[in-house]
């Protein structure tokens, strides 16, 4: 065997499910690779694209990209990619794009349809690797309902007490007192059931330290 074919077989055996191939079938598999290098920042194949390979890492690390461009995965040296497209030959579903510098070996899609067939560990790890992923963009899809139930939450149903008021002729050290006692950072400022107005802690500490005023100042000057 050719010293650099050689040399990726060692590679690949190192790595699953190509570990799990049968020696023979593992011996003859270097020749079917194609070698390809990618500059960092370079796209390997487009989000809804057609792809023909599958990618295995030699060097390097590529980004798979969701059509937002969102960061789905970060594929590292051994690892292989760009599975759904040439499982199914539709386009990608994803973007793929060299994170930085990066070597792949590429393997065509019939020898990998090939070691589907005549392979069950090849078989079970990239089937087992789709189905993964699936349950991932479906937790993903439920995180985004829950959020966005949180989002439709009314506010009076979050509410954990009925509002605290105060007179705006009540100074400001019974308002005080009275964050104090009720355990609030803020006052609602009522006349006659009316809202004039509202007083919080901060107002309190800019306008009454800071600014020195008696401790007796009403409320309504707040």
């Amino acid at each position: 065997m050719d010293v650099e074919l050689a040399t990726v077989r060692d590679f690949l055996a190192e790595h699953e499910p190509f570990s799990d191939l049968p020696e023979a079938v593992l011996n003859a598999l270097p020749a079917r690779l194609v070698a390809r290098y990618y500059r960092r920042g370079s796209v390997l194949v487009e989000h809804g694209a057609s792809n023909a390979f599958l990618f295995v890492l030699r060097s390097g690390s590529v980004d798979i990209l969701d059509s937002q461009g969102g960061l789905v995965e970060r594929a590292e040296v051994g690892e292989s990619f760009g599975v759904s497209s040439v499982m199914t030959g539709g386009p990608s579903n994803y973007r793929l794009k060299a994170h930085t510098d990066s070597l792949c070996l590429l393997l065509p899609a019939d020898a990998f349809a090939e070691l589907m067939a005549t392979s069950p560990p090849f078989n079970r790890h990239f089937l087992g690797q789709q189905a993964g992923r699936i349950r991932a963009a479906i937790e993903s899809v439920r995180a985004a309902d829950a959020g966005s139930a949180i989002l439709r939450t009314r506010v009076r149903d979050i509410l954990r007490s009925a509002p605290i008021t105060i007179s705006p002729d009540a100074d400001v050290t019974a308002a005080a007192r009275l964050m104090t006692q009720r355990r609030v950072s803020a006052l609602l400022v009522t006349d006659a059931d009316a809202l004039v107005g509202i007083v919080t802690d901060r107002d309190l500490r800019a306008k009454v330290v800071a600014e020195a005023r008696p401790r007796a100042s009403p409320s309504r000057r707040s």
